[in-house]
């Protein structure tokens, strides 16, 4: 389940709001209406970094393979080229 907040709910509920997340509930914190962060669980923020660690090293691996024969490409320019990429 996601709950919703607004700021000032959440400085008045700081405690019960932690206490969600450590039950792996989710807190989407607005301001004037519109989403400005998420309190999540530890875990699921960990998760989410695991799968972004992975999805980088499967592309690196894919741009090694890629230029491979064609000389050498350095760091800078394949995470530029990683980043850039479009999605």
């Amino acid at each position: 389940m996601t709950a919703h907040v607004t700021v000032r709910e959440l400085r008045a509920g700081l405690a019960k709001t932690l206490d969600a997340a450590e039950h792996g509930e989710t807190t989407i914190v607005t301001r004037d209406g519109r989403p400005v962060a998420a309190l999540v669980p530890v875990s699921m923020l960990q998760a989410l970094e695991n799968w972004e660690d992975e999805q980088l090293a499967d592309i690196a691996k894919q741009r090694y393979q890629q230029y491979k024969g064609e000389g050498a490409i350095n760091l800078t320019e394949m995470f530029a080229e990683i980043l850039d990429e479009p999605k």
